[in-house]
């Protein structure tokens, strides 16, 4: 199965500098983090960093998965 590539909005590229994240660890995220599907294209990716859980909040196309904001856990 061939992953589909993350698009990002801008939203969520202002939440990656303000959370002090890269382009690098949203991948790691979409590859090692628990998926929970909500709905038919909204998708929620929780990630375990040392400085927490970070969470993706995307929506899934035909072609690309948009990752539209970017929140911090506990």
């Amino acid at each position: 199965m061939v992953e589909k590539p993350l698009r990002i909005t801008r939203h969520a590229s202002e939440r990656l500098l303000s959370l002090n994240l890269t382009f690098e660890d949203l991948q790691k995220i979409r590859a090692e983090g628990k998926v929970t599907k909500e709905g038919r294209t909204k998708l929620r990716i929780a990630g375990r960093f040392k400085k927490g859980v970070v969470v993706l909040i995307c929506e899934e196309y035909p072609d690309h998965i948009a990752v539209k904001t970017v929140v911090k856990g506990r």
